[in-house]
Parts: structure tokens; C-alpha cells; sequence
């Protein structure tokens, strides 16, 4: 196995595809774009999901992903709500909890006159034109995840643009401290979560290549396949998978074409 790659460098190489996901979303007139899970293998990138719905789709889809492709790091970026406090901004939950900053008037719900409950900040921009206000701020938030239990975080900002406010104007991209919200935390103890494969050598005894040749040089690629139809005939069209290659891995390219992809 390769050397596995960088939490902030997994969440740099997944940041132009959301952006132009979000880009093609906005100008369609779309009120945001769905969610984006890249998995790795030690140094290789081998799935992109895009994931329609909410956490609780979110949640299940990448958990199947994760343990069926063995992923040992994982990039989630959805889009969402904040509020930036004038200080220590780093602090602030991106679900709305926000801790030790009773100074802070952004943490009060205007609508409510307490503090941000879970959820509110959509509710508020969508009903009560929250964005426009300055009340709250939309906001990619990117988080990824090891099996060592690390996690690095950066919101990407952007505001809507134009007369029909169809385009995206980025703004700088922020580094985001400890917080909790359920899709990090139910995140993190995915990743605690033995793999497939780790269970199946726990188990059984034996290699990564006795299992192979036990059952029929069943394969790497086969197993990504496999769990891509698992996921597909659990969750339809509100999940996609693609299984990517290097170019250089001529065997793992040549088996995901025999399978469909290209």
C-alpha cells in the first residue's frame, strides 16, 4: 500500500469538483447541490459518491462505501449554513451549537431571540431570507476523516451573484476548529469501524491472499464493484458511486471497464 494521503490534501483535491457541482447547481436554479463523499486507499482515490437527501441518507451511504471499499480516509463536503463571529470563528459548530461565546450576538437566532438549535439556519435562510440579512452564510463544509480518528475541516463561503442569482462568488476559504454536528461525529466512528476485509481476516484466519484464492480470486475490483451494487439497490437513484483508477494501475482499469466503468 502506498503511503496514504494528507487530510488537507484530500480535501484540496475534492474542492474543484465541488465547486463545479455547485457552480452547475446555482445556475440551474437549483437551491444547492447534493452532497460529495470521496474515499482513499492508502494513496489511491478509488470512489466518488454524489448523495441526494439528507444526514440520514448521507450517513448510511458512506458507511457502506467506507467498509466495503476498505477506505482508510474519507472527504465529505456538503452544503450548508453558519454564521462567523467576529472572533474565534474557528469555535463555531457548523450545525448552529456554538460553544463559549456568549459575546457573540451572530450565536442568537433572530427569529427566536435564543441560541442557533440544530437545523434553524436553514429554516431561517429559507423562510425568513436569511442570507440577504447578513443572518446567516452559505457555506461547502469540507471534513475528512482517518482511521487514526483524525479530522481537518474548512468551510468554503460563496455568495449568490446576478440578476436571477444563478452564479457563485467564492469567498476565502476558512479553517474550522473542533465541533460536533451528526455526520462529523457519526463519521469519525465509522472510521473506527473495522473494514470488510479486516473482519474477514479477524475471522477467518487468514490473508488478504488466501481469501482471494479461497474464493475464486475474487479480486479487489470485484469487491468494489459489488459494493457499488449493494449501495445502488439500497438507495436507488439517491446515490451514485463511480469507482475510479490511476491511469497507471493497468489491471485496476481494465477490470472496472469489464464491469462498465470507463
Amino acid at each position: 500500500m502506498e503511503s496514504p494521503v494528507r487530510l488537507e490534501d484530500a480535501i484540496t483535491d475534492n474542492q474543484p469538483i465541488a465547486r463545479r457541482m455547485l457552480e452547475y447547481a446555482i445556475s440551474r436554479g437549483e437551491n444547492g447541490m447534493p452532497h460529495l463523499v470521496a474515499l482513499y486507499r492508502g494513496d489511491d482515490h478509488v470512489a466518488l459518491l454524489v448523495i441526494k437527501g439528507d444526514s440520514t441518507t448521507v450517513v448510511p451511504a458512506a458507511q457502506l462505501a467506507i467498509l466495503g471499499l476498505d477506505a482508510d480516509l474519507a472527504v465529505v463536503i456538503t452544503d450548508s449554513y453558519t454564521v462567523f463571529c467576529d472572533r474565534h470563528h474557528d469555535q463555531a459548530d457548523i450545525d448552529g451549537l456554538l460553544a463559549e461565546a456568549d459575546w457573540c450576538p451572530h450565536l442568537i437566532n433572530p427569529t427566536t431571540g435564543r441560541k442557533w438549535g440544530r437545523g434553524e439556519m436553514e429554516k431561517v435562510a429559507r423562510e425568513h431570507d436569511g442570507v440577504a440579512k447578513g443572518w446567516v452564510h452559505e457555506i461547502l463544509c469540507c471534513n475528512a476523516f482517518n482511521r487514526a480518528g483524525d479530522v481537518a475541516s474548512v468551510v468554503m463561503p460563496y455568495q449568490r451573484a446576478g440578476i436571477k442569482r444563478d452564479r457563485v462568488v467564492w469567498t476565502e476559504i476558512r479553517e474550522w476548529g473542533e465541533s460536533t454536528g451528526y455526520i462529523r461525529d457519526s463519521l469519525v466512528g465509522i472510521m473506527n469501524t473495522p473494514s470488510t476485509t479486516t473482519l474477514l481476516q479477524r475471522f477467518s484466519g487468514m490473508s488478504v491472499q488466501e481469501l482471494e484464492d479461497r474464493f475464486g480470486g475474487w479480486n479487489r475490483e470485484d469487491r468494489d464493484f459489488y459494493t457499488g451494487k449493494i449501495i445502488s439497490s439500497e438507495f436507488g437513484d439517491d446515490v451514485h458511486m463511480a469507482l475510479l483508477a490511476h491511469p497507471d494501475d493497468a489491471d485496476r482499469v481494465r477490470r472496472l471497464r469489464a464491469y462498465g466503468h470507463q
